[in-house]
């Protein structure tokens, strides 16, 4: 499905579903014959000519010899011959069959299948026979079946590729179908010694600072450090993969609570590998000006009573002399120097 050969998934299970089975020899008329209406002729001789490298999936096989050549007998020339004459009435002559001979196919199992594109072998969802009627209704069955077995948290990006599709697509498919989601977000909580992770010139995508009254602001520095100076709890809340269930039942709580958990620790092992590679790569030091020389003094000091060191640190950093200064740090707005 992710180099884009429905057609070989199709005709291979529609063959299964037909009564064939691995190793058994087929030709194309075959295979036409039993797809019909189900399989497109074109689909089929496209799937029997598939293949990953020089290895075909339907590797052709050698036509068995019907030749009757070990019931023949020997015939001595010493046997007495007879001499009468018999009158047979003649037979219509047997028409040659012309045309390009017949090749022969050989049916894969499932283990050669895996072994030929280089994947495990793994347990697949059963699908039915009007599944196979066209490449878009193959895809949606396997989307499908998948949500109905085991419903969880899964990237939109990971849903498409598997299915060789576009996010656009899934989410085509989704509305189709019975499968609902759910938005699921990271909350971490924020606080002055965590306040430096917010970004100070573009607020983060997919994300929002929360308060304890449910009230929603953009997740930027300066309007963290507002209502931390105010005496409010304030918590980020990122968004990660949807969590999708088949069927109008919705997941128990539990289920939610154990979702979030597992996410969050997802989040704590990047961040310790994040720190890790951080604390390997060469730090480089660049000089600073004074503040008071590229930032407004009536505003800076305003802002650095609310504020504790290390944000100082990071707005100062902004504050370089490549050329940028701050014009309002309240509202993040930058002009360029005028040197």
């Amino acid at each position: 499905m992710q180099r884009k050969m429905t057609y070989v998934v199709r005709t291979y299970e529609g063959l299964l579903k037909s009564g064939m089975h691995a190793g058994q020899r087929f030709t194309a008329a075959d295979a036409i014959q039993r797809l019909k209406g189900v399989v497109g002729r074109d689909s089929i001789l496209k799937a029997l000519k598939a293949g990953q490298g020089q290895q075909a999936f339907f590797a052709p096989s050698t036509p068995i010899d019907t030749a009757n050549t070990t019931d023949g007998i020997a015939h001595s020339h010493l046997e007495n011959v007879s001499k009468k004459c018999f009158l047979i009435a003649s037979k219509n002559q047997e028409k040659i069959k012309r045309g390009r001979p017949n090749h022969y196919y050989r049916l894969p199992s499932n283990t050669k299948l895996c072994q030929i594109l280089g994947v495990k072998a793994t347990h697949s969802d059963v699908l039915e026979s009007d599944d196979f009627i066209s490449a878009r209704k193959t895809r949606v069955a396997l989307h499908r079946e998948l949500i109905k077995r085991r419903a969880g948290s899964y990237p939109k990006r990971w849903l498409a590729s598997r299915l060789g599709v576009s996010r656009r697509t899934i989410y085509t498919y989704t509305r189709l179908l019975p499968i609902h989601s759910r938005a699921m977000f990271l909350e971490t909580p924020i606080h002055w010694k965590t306040i430096g992770r917010l970004p100070l010139d573009e607020p983060l995508s997919g994300a929002y600072l929360q308060t304890q009254r449910g009230k929603k602001y953009p997740a930027l520095c300066q309007i963290a450090c507002r209502l931390l100076a105010s005496g409010q709890q304030v918590c980020l809340k990122q968004q990660t993969a949807n969590f999708y269930w088949y069927g109008d039942v919705e997941p128990s709580p539990l289920e939610w609570a154990k979702w979030s958990q597992v996410q969050a620790q997802k989040r704590e092992v990047m961040e310790a590998f994040v720190s890790q590679r951080s604390l390997e790569l060469p730090i480089i030091h660049k000089p600073l000006k004074n503040v008071s020389q590229s930032c407004s003094s009536n505003d800076y000091q305003k802002f650095e009573r609310t504020m504790p060191k290390n944000v100082c640190d990071k707005i100062s950093w902004f504050c370089l002399t490549d050329g940028f200064s701050a014009k309002d740090p309240m509202q993040d707005t930058y002009q360029m120097n005028s040197q």
